[in-house]
């Protein structure tokens, strides 16, 4: 065997590019090869049980490890669920001992990433397992990333034991229950090593629950202070103020609610998230509710040197309206590393803006690319879509794409003002090409 093999850093490194990115249905029949190799000699057994575990969908291998006296199982859909041995109906026979979690936690430890996911699977076990953990007070002692979606009130008990201190990375799709809620301002205690949180809500709730769900998940962020990437739906002022201080955020995204936005009763004049906002920024994602709105997020990120900004505003856009906040990215943005820029609006401007001039944002639009070919790229995708205002012709397309050249635009789409068809301009040897139904202009 190769000296280098007997090095576990590097068989660590080799087994880890074997673990089959295939989805779950179908993940236990590519993984027959790290199994025969964790059986193959004593340098290939711990690395290839730590890449067979280290990412789990469920809890459905950690119950495989129990005793099967333990609970009595069925399943009704036996095709799917005996794929991911998720049991749709699961009973205790007997009580559980120490003993029945040799097995488990000898497995458990190895895990690093894991879903629990809406199946019936965890709502029905997670309850028994928390109540009879043996050593340690957490299920998966080494967990770097937890993806929670339960929504079950029943199991919110049953989450302390999936928090250990050395998680990086949670995801939640939060019920819009108060007793979950109520959880997450202990997070920053639990979980002090926290760099990425994505908190996505679920349907709205019972009245009054959307401001509860922004107070929550702001107390939450406040108590963190080296975050690298949050995904939120919405949030309040100091929320957003302490975000913009923090020297690590990189990556933000935030939903921001039409009617019920903490932010539309803040006065957001330039300057209100300090003097150097945002810092360490690199990927931008919003959704505004109005213009005001969109022109304060714009101006946080002035100058920042952004790889991706997404503005998906929540009102209907007018020529005059778009073309000024097209100026105005022009005038704050840093281009020089932008490989995504989506501008659009969720709402037509309706027939109003159809007399308006157009003159406004093509001048715009037009300044715009200028700015993208002032710093040549490999890689650039840019999206426009005002609904029933933004119209180019395919001249217009052809001239910039022989002006940007061949490499510096991988797509262009908008959307036409007449047809509202969308189309897009490759620019791989300068081609043009429509990508729905409607008339070219």
């Amino acid at each position: 065997m190769h000296p280098a093999l007997r090095i576990p850093e590097i068989v660590s490194l080799i087994f880890e590019t074997m673990v089959p990115d295939v989805p779950p249905q179908k993940a236990d029949l590519d993984t027959h090869t790290l199994a025969s190799l964790s059986r193959t000699c004593k340098y290939f057994s711990e690395p290839a049980l730590n890449a067979l575990w280290k990412k789990q969908r469920g809890l459905g291998n950690l119950l495989s490890c129990f005793p099967e006296d333990l609970w009595n199982v069925k399943y009704q859909d036996w095709k799917y669920q005996e794929f991911l041995r998720v049991p749709a109906n699961l009973a205790l026979v007997r009580n559980i001992l120490p003993s029945d979690w040799m097995r488990a936690a000898y497995y458990a430890k190895r895990v690093r990433d894991v879903c629990i996911p809406e199946e019936a699977e965890g709502q029905l076990v997670l309850p028994f397992l928390s109540i009879s953990l043996p050593t340690s007070p957490f299920l998966f002692p080494n967990l770097r990333t937890l993806e929670y979606n339960a929504d079950d009130p029943a199991l919110h008990g049953a989450l302390p034991m999936l928090l250990p201190p050395t998680l990086k990375h949670v995801f939640f799709t939060t019920p819009n229950d108060i007793k979950f809620l109520s959880a997450l301002p202990a997070l920053p205690v639990r979980c002090p090593a926290l760099t990425e949180i994505d908190f996505t809500s679920v349907e709205t709730g019972p009245l009054n629950f959307y401001p509860r769900y922004c107070h929550a998940v702001s107390l939450l962020l406040l108590r963190f202070d080296r975050l690298e990437r949050v995904c939120v739906d919405d949030l309040e002022f100091d929320a957003l103020k302490h975000l913009a201080d923090m020297p690590t955020l990189k990556a933000v995204k935030i939903n921001f609610e039409q009617d019920e936005s903490p932010l539309h009763h803040v006065d957001l004049s330039p300057g209100r998230l300090g003097v150097n906002p945002l810092p360490a920024i690199t990927s931008i994602i919003v959704n505004p509710a109005s213009h005001d709105m969109t022109v304060f997020l714009v101006s946080a990120v002035a100058r920042r040197p952004l790889i991706e900004l997404t503005i998906e505003m929540k009102y209907a856009v007018t020529p005059v309206v778009a073309g000024s906040l097209l100026a105005h990215l022009c005038d704050c943005i840093n281009f020089e590393k932008i490989e995504i820029l989506e501008i659009s609006s969720t709402l037509h401007s309706g027939d109003s803006a159809r007399n308006e001039a157009l003159d406004p944002i093509s001048q715009q639009f037009t300044h715009l690319l200028q700015r993208l070919q002032a710093t040549p790229k490999t890689r650039l995708r840019i999206t426009i879509h005002f609904p029933g205002v933004f119209r180019i012709k395919n001249q217009q397309l052809l001239e910039i794409g022989r002006t940007l050249g061949p490499t510096s635009l991988e797509d262009l789409t908008w959307i036409d003002v007449e047809a509202t068809t969308q189309r897009r301009l490759v620019v791989l040897g300068s081609s043009n090409e429509d990508t729905g139904q409607g008339p070219r202009t």
